[in-house]
């Protein structure tokens, strides 16, 4: 299977990016913000707004997730059907948090699978940090037997190990290492 043809970016970089392949996005707002990220965009797009939090007022619903769903099943269509033009772009202001939650939804629906969508998700944006109350409501949604959140550390960890970019990954290793040798 070819990789799903998505991005997550951040609000700045949607805004000033080349478009062309990206017939649909997804742009995410603050829940009080009314000003939609690059009006002049021409492609299907779906408009949410939720802050990036996992508790309180104006936080993601299922309603969001339903949302999400049925636009990205129009998007899995048209790259199923061949359409070389059929780019999906994910954003949020920073690209990071709730983009990547959401990208989960047209990730699943591609890849019907939680680790090999985990895994795009961490290929496309390695710097993916999912919102967990997001992350929560699309295994809700999915009725996902496995496990989501492991799926996605699985996917990160392997990420890490395979770039060897990450510190804290390094420390672990190294913790374990010492520990080893003080208890031999």
């Amino acid at each position: 299977m070819d990789p799903a043809p998505i991005k997550i970016v951040s609000r700045y970089d949607f805004e000033h990016m080349d478009v062309d392949g990206y017939p649909f996005a997804i742009s995410i707002r603050e829940a009080d913000e009314t000003e939609l990220p690059r009006p002049s965009y021409s492609g299907k797009r779906l408009n949410l707004s939720f802050y990036d939090l996992t508790e309180g007022p104006g936080i993601a619903t299922a309603d969001d997730v339903r949302a999400v769903r049925s636009f990205a099943e129009g998007w899995v269509t048209a790259v199923h059907a061949g359409e070389s033009q059929a780019g999906l772009i994910v954003h949020c202001f920073a690209g990071v948090s709730r983009s990547s939650a959401v990208a989960l939804i047209p990730l699943l629906l591609y890849y019907q699978e939680e680790l090999a969508a985990a895994k795009r998700l961490f290929e496309v944006n390695r710097w993916a940090d999912p919102n967990t109350h997001v992350v929560w409501l699309v295994k809700e949604s999915f009725q996902l037997e496995g496990d989501l959140f492991t799926a996605l550390e699985e996917a990160k960890m392997g990420m890490l190990v395979l770039d060897g970019t990450d510190r804290r990954l390094s420390r672990i290793i190294r913790k374990k290492a010492w520990d080893r040798k003080r208890y031999l």
